[in-house]
């Protein structure tokens, strides 16, 4: 399979950035998620049907169900994660990962955070009162959080599991967490309250008191 992807010639290596973040997540991402975590270009991020098209040149490794992108099965995980070549065969996770599992925790941090940015204002949902009740939220359709909901809850962990590799280049990724820290926080925590996932977002708050430097914010 992986041989019939590199004879893609010009979708190669769009696939394999979708295997190695399929692979590095903590839960199945949907096609509007996938897109940006995965780093594709934006001609194909603006349609989720060309999204869908790249994903279905990574042979089958992947499948798709009501628009969420899984791994076929749990031994095409443990095969790509394999770091033991057997003979003849090439190495799979040196073609998924040639820069370490740890290069994808940092790309999805840092295009989280862009997503983010981009994305999360005040009154995303256009509520109108402080205190409205969750129970009475309707998500809004199209819902603006789409694309942003999985880096919303999980981008910490990534940035944790970066962090816990101690020879992984950390290239100034905290000076971008201090800015969207300074810029977008209320408004992030307004995305975890409008996801259901305020428990989620406490633990990550933690995580991030323990990961900053002394020098930088304290929530």
């Amino acid at each position: 399979m992986l041989d019939k992807i590199e004879r893609h010639e010009r979708d190669s290596e769009l696939c394999r950035r979708i295997l190695s973040t399929a692979t590095a997540v903590y839960r199945p991402l949907y096609l509007a998620e996938l897109g940006a975590l995965s780093g594709l270009p934006e001609q194909i991020i603006k349609s989720t049907e060309n999204v869908k098209k790249i994903v279905a040149k990574c042979g089958s490794f992947l499948t798709v169900r009501d628009n969420q992108i899984y791994l076929v099965h749990q031994s095409a995980t443990d095969f790509l994660l394999n770091r033991h070549t057997q003979q003849g065969l090439r190495d799979p996770f040196k073609w998924v990962f040639p820069l370490g599992i740890e290069d994808v925790h940092h790309n999805i941090v840092l295009r989280s955070l862009i997503a983010m940015s981009a994305v999360l204002r005040r009154d995303i949902y256009s509520l109108k009162a402080p205190g409205f009740p969750i129970n009475e939220v309707q998500t809004p359709s199209p819902d603006p959080l789409a694309s942003v909901r999985y880096s919303c809850v999980f981008w910490v962990d990534h940035l944790h599991d970066l962090n816990s590799n101690k020879d992984a280049p950390r290239r100034n990724i905290l000076d971008a967490v201090q800015t969207f820290v300074e810029q977008k926080y209320l408004y992030w925590l307004e995305a975890l309250s409008l996801l259901r996932a305020m428990p989620e977002g406490v633990i990550a708050i933690t995580h991030l008191n323990g990961l900053l430097p002394a020098d930088k914010t304290r929530f």
